[in-house]
């Protein structure tokens, strides 16, 4: 039994791409244990086969996710019927999302003042890069994007939550959201109101929303 390399589920030794996450194996591949993510409490699990076409119905931009050394990744939390992903923000992505932005205010005749605002309203959208990609897609676009089965969690906490960015100003606010399933504790925080943040989460886990 071998693992992929860029998603660590266990695959066939004849297949020549990964069921999971759809990355292409080498005909040398060593089998190897699969990678663990010890940065969270939670260890991704992906079980739904990369051929799943589910529609993304829902969105949850810049979920801050803490690591083990106190640095926060910033990841779009994706919904599709079937699943949560965990869709990391890179400075790849948002340097693309904003070269974008620019060209097509140039190609519109605005200034530059124009194209410098377009750039910043495209810093805060470049989530909808997923709406036009299925969740193998979103899987596969950066290393460490992970999913997590709907059906997997057993309950969601929704709370308020205050963070100094310096101490002689107020804290500000957080709704922190905590997935417990089988594969552990996984929590976020996010800069929507905590009743916005309840309500997504409600149409994937009725009955599994505590606050």
């Amino acid at each position: 039994m071998s693992f992929c390399a860029n998603c660590g589920v266990s695959v066939n030794d004849s297949d020549r791409f990964c069921q999971q996450c759809g990355a292409p194996r080498s005909p040398a591949s060593v089998p190897q244990p699969p990678p663990t993510s010890p940065q969270y409490a939670y260890a991704p699990r992906q079980t739904t086969p990369v051929h799943d076409q589910s529609q993304v119905v829902a969105m949850l931009p810049e979920a801050k996710m803490m690591t083990s050394a106190g640095v926060s990744d910033i990841y779009t939390i994706v919904f599709t019927p079937n699943q949560a992903l965990f869709a990391r923000l890179t400075g790849e992505i948002l340097t693309d999302a904003m070269n974008k932005s620019q060209a097509q205010g140039k190609a519109n005749g605005k200034g530059w003042l124009g194209r410098a605002n377009d750039q910043m309203r495209a810093k805060g959208a470049a989530h909808l890069r997923y709406l036009d990609m299925t969740p193998a897609q979103i899987l596969a676009e950066t290393p460490g994007n992970f999913a997590l089965d709907h059906a997997q969690v057993a309950s969601v906490g929704v709370k308020i939550v205050y963070e100094y960015s310096n101490q002689d100003v107020p804290a500000d606010p957080y709704t922190e959201v905590e997935f417990a399933s089988n594969g552990g504790f996984l929590i976020c925080r996010l800069r929507k109101p905590v009743k916005e943040v309840a309500e997504t989460l409600n149409n994937f886990y009725p009955e599994r929303i505590k606050r």
